[in-house]
Order: C-alpha cells, then sequence, then structure tokens
C-alpha cells in the first residue's frame, strides 16, 4: 500500500513537471514559430510532445538540454510533429502548411 501523502507528492510533481515542461517547450520553439503545442505527456523517463503546423522544428536534443535546466531531470523527449493545411471562409484558397524539405 501507497501512503497517500507519498501518492500526493508524486501528483504534485508531475503537475509541476508538465507546467516547467510546457514553458520549455514554448521557449524552444520560440515566439514565431508555425508550429503549436497539441499535447504533452508525462513518462517516468521523459516527455511525448505533439506539435502541429507547418515548419521544420528545432533539434530535440536542444529541447532536452532546456528540460534539463528547466525541470532539473534528464529527460528523453520523444516528439511527433503532424504538417497541417489551413482553410478559411474568408478565403477558401488552401494555404499549404507543409514545408518544402518535408514534402517527398
Amino acid at each position: 500500500m501507497v501512503p497517500l501523502g507519498h501518492t500526493g507528492r508524486n501528483v504534485l510533481h508531475t503537475i509541476d513537471w508538465s507546467g516547467r515542461t510546457r514553458s520549455a517547450v514554448e521557449n524552444w520553439l520560440g515566439p514565431d514559430s508555425g508550429l503549436h503545442i497539441v499535447r504533452i505527456k508525462m513518462r517516468a523517463d521523459g516527455a511525448d510532445v505533439v506539435l502541429t503546423g507547418s515548419g521544420k522544428p528545432p533539434r530535440v536534443a536542444d529541447l532536452e538540454s532546456a528540460l534539463l535546466s528547466n525541470v532539473g531531470a534528464n529527460f528523453n523527449v520523444r516528439l511527433e510533429v503532424f504538417p497541417s493545411m489551413l482553410y478559411t471562409s474568408a478565403n477558401e484558397q488552401e494555404k499549404d502548411a507543409i514545408p518544402d524539405e518535408m514534402k517527398e
């Protein structure tokens, strides 16, 4: 049986790490990025980061370094990026959000 205080502490650490991880990802992407966070899921040994939008993400190793500084733990990051197409009712012309370097 796990004491309630121990479980509560683990939940608080996870919430804290989640917030710090989100901040680190936002800073890593930068204000001018065409990529946006869809989801961040914490794992025991790291984080799964899912992004959508356009453009190439920065190096994952740079994010892992930022997490080490921000969270204080050595996390392995698994990054998944989904290119997206954006349509608007005002302009039915599609905007290709898939950059040329990501096309096959």
